[in-house]
């Protein structure tokens, strides 16, 4: 908090997306792990194993995330498109944009709403990358560091 006034303009529409989400706890912790494996930022991994265990997802699931190719089995209903979140966030952080593919399976699973977070959530979670490694902020003490890169 070391720019008080920025932190206070950001802090709500963190808040927004991480407790007032589209998307299911599962869903969400998908795209924040997936994106924080892919940009390297191991303190987000390390803050939101816990949140992605208690959204549902198993251990198995969550290390095909931190894997150049993850198949992630849908172990429960609600877990049928994480796959395909993890296709779109790649292509989001890749191409800063969806193939027509992609946008075409997201409108047939997910609202308005969530295909308008999901940019917004990748977005978010890239930048705190960025900050998090540019200022080498260091793990919390119940941070673990991320499981291969």
């Amino acid at each position: 908090m070391r720019n008080e006034g920025l932190y206070e303009t950001w802090i709500p529409f963190c808040l927004k997306l991480l407790f007032q989400s589209a998307f299911t706890d599962a869903e969400k912790e998908v795209v924040i792990l997936r994106t924080a494996w892919r940009t390297g930022a191991d303190y987000e991994w390390g803050h939101h194993l816990r949140f992605a265990r208690k959204a549902g997802l198993s251990e198995e699931q969550i290390e095909a995330i931190a894997t150049p190719a993850p198949q992630l089995r849908p172990e429960q209903p609600e877990h049928e498109h994480l796959g395909l979140l993890v296709r779109a966030t790649d292509e989001l952080l890749d191409l800063h944009t969806v193939s027509p593919e992609v946008a075409g399976e997201l409108a047939e699973a997910f609202t308005e709403q969530q295909r308008i977070e999901l940019p917004m959530l990748v977005g978010h979670y890239s930048l705190l990358a960025m900050l998090l490694r540019s200022l080498d902020i260091p793990f919390d003490t119940f941070a673990k560091k991320k499981v291969a890169s």
